[in-house]
C-alpha cells in the first residue's frame, strides 16, 4: 500500500501554534462565491399533508431534491422568521464553532 499525500500543508511550532496551507480554496475569491446557489423548496412528502416544507431554501444548484430535503429538515435551525434558509448559514454556523473551539484549547 503507497502512503497518501495529504491534501494541506501543516506546520505546527509552539509559538506560532497550527498553520494550514490553502488547497481547495483561491486567495481573494469567497469559497461560497465558486458556487452557483438556487432557491427552491424543500417538501417531504406525508400522508395527508406534507411531512415538512419551507419554501425558499437556498443549495447550491448540485444538490438531489433529496440532499435538499433532509438537510433542511434535520440541519437547519431556529424556528419562525429567525429559521436558517441556506446552506451556507450551516456551514458559517459549523466553522465557526470549529474555530471557537480550536480558539478554546488553543
Amino acid at each position: 500500500m503507497q502512503p497518501t499525500t495529504p491534501r494541506t500543508k501543516t506546520d505546527q511550532s509552539p509559538s506560532t501554534g497550527l498553520k494550514i496551507s490553502r488547497y481547495f480554496t483561491k486567495k481573494g475569491i469567497h469559497p461560497y462565491d465558486e458556487v452557483v446557489w438556487q432557491k427552491t423548496d424543500a417538501i417531504i412528502p406525508g400522508k395527508d399533508k406534507p411531512a415538512y416544507e419551507q419554501k425558499g431554501v437556498e443549495f447550491p444548484d448540485f444538490y438531489s431534491v433529496n440532499a435538499i430535503n433532509i438537510i433542511a429538515s434535520k440541519y437547519f435551525r431556529g424556528h419562525g422568521i429567525k429559521k436558517e434558509t441556506s446552506l451556507r448559514q450551516i456551514i458559517s454556523r459549523v466553522a465557526k464553532t470549529f474555530r471557537k473551539w480550536g480558539e478554546e484549547q488553543k
